[in-house]
């Protein structure tokens, strides 16, 4: 039976990482990377610039639709606004 070579890098399409970029206020990053974290394994929230409320949600191109599903659920509670343009399929450098 062949092992496989778990030192071998999985493809580059499984690395694929879709970025988008958000703003909301800063008092309200923590909730959102609550709601964001509670879906285990839906997105990554990236606070870079979280003093003027700057955000990026890493996600999986096949998880895009959820996500936003997921966003749109709680925007009575979050003011959220995405960016109209995002960068679709770069690969995550954090891989």
């Amino acid at each position: 039976m062949d092992r496989p070579n778990l030192l071998k890098p999985p493809p580059e399409e499984v690395l694929r990482t879709v970025r988008i970029g958000a703003s909301c206020e800063s008092r309200e990053i923590g909730f959102l990377k609550a709601i964001i974290d509670s879906y285990e394994g839906l997105a990554a929230l990236r606070a870079g610039e979280g003093r003027i409320g700057r955000v990026e949600l890493w996600v999986s191109p096949d998880q895009v639709d959820f996500l936003k599903q997921v966003l749109a659920s709680v925007a009575d509670q979050v003011s959220l606004t995405m960016e109209d343009d995002y960068d679709q399929g770069e690969t995550s450098p954090d891989c």
